[in-house]
């Protein structure tokens, strides 16, 4: 088996299964689904019902916690190279066959990272760069997310999975970069990762579509942006480099005040005031 692709799911149906549908017009078959079901009720035992016979599926059961449902997932793995696939994103029809293509071409290299687009193929959550090259710690920020991390399974393992601290449903307040800090710990430990976007992955744009209206959304951003400030202090970035990421949602939430947007305005100042807590190591 070559991919195991491991999905924590929680409260998503027609998301997980049009990502589901989007494996199936894959051109490359060497792979297997492990979905990790955080859900009370029996809508993913349902729906997986109908692919049994065209995916290789497992389907487990945890309890919230989207680090813990991975490492659990990655537990009961059996492919050579590990991925995290969001249960809310989608595949591009040849994705797997050019990661594929990468890891036979390029046996020095331990891990790879590509790009999360939205449905117009524009850039989503987040920032990302433009051109292809090694990642380090200076740049790892604009070159990865969860949904498009490619690791060789023994690198996983050595790494003992992701922080079960980090990440939605942890149970703590830093809600997000469990992905950011697996990187930076392989990085740290002398793994090699590249980063292409030619690499694909798509996946809505939360801030796309009208979902800056959404009355949760503050509150999210404040989350998530603890997550990273909190990483880039266990990480031990200097103050100057840590502060220009603190400080940057500043700009956005100005740039929103002039274009007479208070909804991505208050987005940009939550993820601020998250951030510059995290760093401080307060909820």
């Amino acid at each position: 088996m070559r991919f195991s692709l491991i999905v924590a799911t929680r409260g998503r149906t027609f998301e997980l299964l049009r990502f589901l549908d989007s494996l199936l017009k894959q051109t490359f078959s060497s792979f297997e689904v492990v979905i990790v079901d955080q859900n009370e009720d029996e809508r993913v035992a349902s729906l997986l019902d109908a692919y049994r016979d065209r995916l290789v599926l497992t389907h487990l059961r945890a309890s919230p916690g989207a680090s813990r449902a991975r490492n659990l997932g990655a537990n009961h793995a059996r492919g050579e190279i590990l991925t995290f696939p969001d249960d809310d994103c989608w595949y591009p029809p040849d994705l797997l066959a050019r990661v594929d293509t990468f890891f036979c071409s390029g046996s020095e290299w331990h891990g790879l990272t590509g790009m999360a687009v939205d449905e117009e193929g524009r850039p989503s959550v987040g920032r990302w760069a433009k051109r292809a090259g090694p990642i380090t710690r200076w740049n790892e920020w604009t070159r990865s997310a969860e949904s498009v991390i490619f690791l060789r399974r023994e690198v996983f393992v050595s790494l003992g999975g992701f922080d079960e601290r980090l990440g939605p449903g942890a149970g703590t307040p830093w809600a997000s970069c469990e992905g950011d800090d697996l990187l930076l710990r392989a990085l740290e430990r002398g793994f090699r990762l590249y980063y292409t976007p030619e690499v694909r992955v798509y996946h809505p744009d939360p801030l796309g579509k009208g979902r800056d209206r959404d009355p949760g959304l503050p509150l999210r951003a404040l989350a998530y942006g603890r997550g990273m400030g909190y990483v880039l202090r266990k990480h031990g970035y200097p103050l100057p480099y840590a502060a220009y990421h603190l400080l940057r949602p500043l700009g956005g939430a100005l740039w929103a005040w002039l274009r007479l947007d208070p909804h991505r305005a208050r987005y940009h100042l939550a993820v601020f005031q998250g951030r510059v807590r995290g760093w401080l190591g307060r909820p």
